[in-house]
């Protein structure tokens, strides 16, 4: 329905801007159609020294549904991330890589579980700034040994961790593995071809530090 607010009487101009009025406070018309208010979430991903983080996975999980939301991003050269359009509400904040030879995640603020993740409040119209740290990290050297102590070239290791796994081979008798949380972890030489275990470990890895770990054959 038109209604004509510019003809005729003065008395029927304000009633005619009065119908208007009225009408567009009716559900359905274009006062309601904006649809729910919402926020942004934006920050930078560090390591523990400061530098920037790129390439990361970041999304965040509604604490309200307990599921994850479908707005995401990555992180850009400098670690930033801007997470737009989310319906206000508390959430917590995740950043993951899944790469075929490095996988973790780690939730806001430094935790490796979800349970443990802090919750953020976002309100409608906000720009909620929540920057990460990406927890120490060091690296292991690895070396296999034969029941009778002789090295072994050729193998393969893997390093596991509380939602952490970075896997590698070498045929030169030492496997380096780099970007390790720090902390004890489990290590496992296996076969590359049946993918069977030769070798377990806990070794202890320290911040900024290569520490060299033998495991011998079983």
């Amino acid at each position: 329905m038109k209604l004509d607010i510019h003809g005729g009487s003065p008395a029927r101009r304000v009633a005619a801007a009065c119908a208007a009025a009225a009408l567009a406070l009716l559900p359905g018309t274009a006062a309601h159609a904006a649809g729910p208010a919402t926020g942004s979430i934006t920050g930078t991903l560090t390591t523990a020294h400061g530098d920037p983080l790129p390439g990361v996975f970041v999304g965040v999980t509604s604490v309200t549904t307990g599921a994850p939301v479908y707005t995401y991003d990555h992180t850009a050269a400098d670690g930033t991330y801007s997470l737009p359009d989310l319906p206000a509400g508390t959430y917590k904040v995740e950043f993951t890589v899944s790469g075929d030879h490095t996988q973790w995640t780690q939730w806001a603020h430094r935790t490796v579980l979800e349970s443990s993740a802090k919750q953020y409040q976002l309100a409608a119209g906000e720009q909620l700034v929540v920057d990460e740290v990406r927890f120490p990290l060091g690296s292991l050297a690895l070396s296999f040994v034969d029941k009778a102590g002789q090295p072994i070239l050729s193998f393969c290791g893997e390093v596991i961790g509380n939602r952490f796994l970075k896997d590698g081979c070498t045929d030169t008798g030492t496997l380096t593995l780099d970007e390790l949380p720090a902390g004890q972890s489990a290590i496992r030489i296996f076969d590359p071809t049946t993918q069977a275990t030769r070798g377990i470990g806990m070794p202890t890895v320290v911040a900024d530090t290569v520490t060299a770990f033998t495991s011998r054959l079983r």
